[in-house]
């Protein structure tokens, strides 16, 4: 049983008596004005305290490979949460879209529909009160993807560091949902049209155009620091664009929505 399941349960026992003597009227006042307070801290001694308690707590590594089966095109969904997400190009095609390690437990979907692959990976449920009390290195996802296919990634983090290189694979849509974070993205460097869309918190997002590929840059920005290659992207109308974007073999088309942090395009 997870030490996390354990508490939780504990919590919900007490919490349970307590109604219960309430209930019988040995306890004569309004619990439900004290339940709500006592969970506040109960959560909080949780984030505080477990991660002392619970350090050294191993977690589960599996080990994925999604074989493509005759796919020619592929979306991937990635809800990882907290800790350490990497996205890598397989080094050699070995015939699977996926290969990849999941540290610390993963939910596993894999749908078909004629040669239309799709796959989504989310942290394993029961260990969402759990996150808190492990060393968050320990939340660690490796992820490698084909190169042969056209590829739609959606990506949900939370309080994470993140690398995606990118470089050498057919992202035609990259769609990245983010909070307190470090995201870094090389983008690819020949997969004609990219669509790039970036929904940020109090986030640090560093995207990288490879040299050879044009880009065009539109921000929504709240109070973030905005670090822009002008000499590349020079400003212009409602954004920032390569002068040759119009006639670019490959190029990449950028949206960024941020409320606080810090915003990089080089």
């Amino acid at each position: 049983m997870r030490k996390s399941n354990l508490f939780w349960g504990l919590m919900l026992v007490l919490g349970g008596v307590v109604l219960l003597l309430n209930t019988t009227g040995i306890l004569k006042f309004n619990v439900w004005s004290v339940l709500f307070p006592l969970f506040l801290v109960a959560l909080g001694l949780w984030f505080v305290v477990g991660p002392m308690i619970f350090k050294n707590e191993k977690l589960e590594t599996r080990t994925i490979q999604v074989p493509l089966e005759g796919a020619l095109s592929a979306e991937i969904k990635l809800e990882h949460g907290a800790g350490r997400l990497y996205v890598n190009a397989l080094g050699l095609e070995t015939g699977n879209l996926l290969e990849g390690t999941f540290n610390g437990g993963v939910e596993q979907q894999v749908e078909r529909s004629g040669s239309q692959l799709k796959a989504k990976f989310k942290v394993d449920a029961g260990i969402v009160f759990g996150v808190p009390t492990v060393n968050m290195q320990g939340l660690e996802w490796k992820i490698n993807l084909s190169r042969s296919l056209p590829l739609e990634l959606e990506i949900h983090s939370g309080a994470s560091e993140s690398l995606l290189d990118l470089r050498d694979l057919k992202v035609s849509e990259l769609e990245l949902h983010t909070g307190a974070s470090r995201t870094e993205v090389h983008l690819p460097a020949a997969a004609g049209f990219t669509k790039v869309d970036v929904v940020a918190g109090a986030a640090e997002v560093v995207l990288n155009v490879p040299e050879g590929v044009a880009a065009s840059i539109k921000l929504d920005t709240g109070l973030i620091s905005k670090n822009i290659n002008l000499s590349r992207f020079p400003q212009g109308g409602v954004g920032f664009e390569s002068p040759d974007y119009a006639t670019a073999v490959n190029k990449i088309q950028i949206h960024i929505e941020s409320g606080v942090g810090s915003i990089s395009v080089q």
